[in-house]
């Protein structure tokens, strides 16, 4: 079972921080270079433990930190700088396989997303893709990766909390708060996200459920809430209350944790435990220069099942489909 954590906790933990032995990133440059040029999708590649014996063995601890630790696994020192954009995408595939299935992230089919700031070339309701902080949450799948290509000039850390010591704060100073999180809200969908599905979750969306283990999990995204309750479905004081509790815990300095990813450094999150966000940053003017992140979606069917009004979507595969490389131009 994954542990409540608070700031000094996990910076006293070692166990989530992984730097691959020598032999580990040789075995991953290979296998990334050796499908370089290779125009089959990302699905039909290699089997990543049959084709990174090391590395896999390397990661059994990292795997059991994210399900049943901290909710944290971050690798250090991946030689992004020596490969070219292909080489880092095919790389960053395959250590993904190592821990899940990696998901379409869109219904373009887009298996890596671009995390750059876009704003001043494109207008863009995702928060990824405009500079700035961001307030904490969490991604509508199992775990999300994000790998550092390039840094900002300064800030842009990545803050995380744990979503299981927010429950326990709640339920110790307003367990009365509880029940609405326990109740859910009901989430809005863009166009751009849901095709042919309904406008809004035709069911709330619970902040905290108990999975198929008894274990608590957490979903928690406040932009897609928002526009619910703006757009026909207002949210009562007590409601408001729990959601403002829930948010203020999730930015007490205590409690979350800012760490900083270099280039190179691949951090995967458990988002059934821990939420993430981002610090405000001053970027470079060009866009080859800027912060530049590539984020992963990773489904886990090992994982014990989630309430089943837990999910965004219908189903978990919602957006899958032939996926591609993504590729923003300029962003390389």
């Amino acid at each position: 079972m994954a542990i409540a954590w608070n700031a000094a906790e996990l910076a006293a933990r070692k166990e989530w921080e992984l730097r691959p032995s020598d032999a580990a990133l040789d075995e991953l440059v290979t296998a990334a270079r050796a499908t370089t040029g290779d125009r089959r999708e990302f699905s039909a590649l290699s089997d990543a433990s049959r084709v990174l014996p090391i590395l896999d063995a390397e990661l059994n601890t990292a795997r059991e930190e994210l399900l049943q630790g901290a909710g944290i696994a971050v690798l250090r020192g991946l030689p992004v700088a020596g490969l070219s954009q292909e080489e880092i995408e095919r790389m960053y595939w395959l250590v993904g396989g190592l821990f899940g299935r990696g998901l379409a992230q869109n219904l373009n089919g887009e298996l890596l997303g671009d995390v750059i700031d876009l704003s001043d070339v494109q207008d863009s309701a995702r928060p990824f893709q405009n500079g700035g902080g961001l307030i904490m949450h969490r991604d509508p799948i199992d775990i999300v990766g994000l790998l550092c290509v390039r840094h900002a000039k300064a800030g842009g850390q990545s803050r995380v909390v744990s979503a299981l010591r927010i429950h326990e704060e709640i339920a110790c100073d307003r367990p009365d708060l509880l029940e609405k999180l326990y109740e859910g809200f009901v989430y809005h969908r863009l166009d751009e996200d849901r095709g042919g599905t309904e406008e809004f979750t035709p069911w709330k969306v619970p902040v905290f459920a108990r999975d198929a283990a008894a274990q608590m999990s957490c979903f928690f995204i406040p932009g897609p809430i928002n526009r619910a309750a703006r757009l026909g479905f207002p949210l009562d004081s007590q409601a408001r209350e729990a959601l403002g509790r829930f948010v203020e815990l999730s930015g007490r300095d205590d409690l979350y944790f800012d760490m900083t990813l270099a280039p190179g450094d691949l951090q995967f999150l458990n988002n059934r435990c821990v939420l993430h966000g981002r610090t405000d940053y001053v970027d470079h003017p060009e866009l080859g220069r800027r912060r530049y992140m590539l984020r992963l979606w990773l489904a886990n069917s090992e994982w014990p099942a989630l309430d089943a009004r837990q999910r965004f979507f219908d189903d978990t595969d919602h957006f899958a489909r032939r996926g591609r490389l993504a590729s923003q131009s300029g962003a390389a």
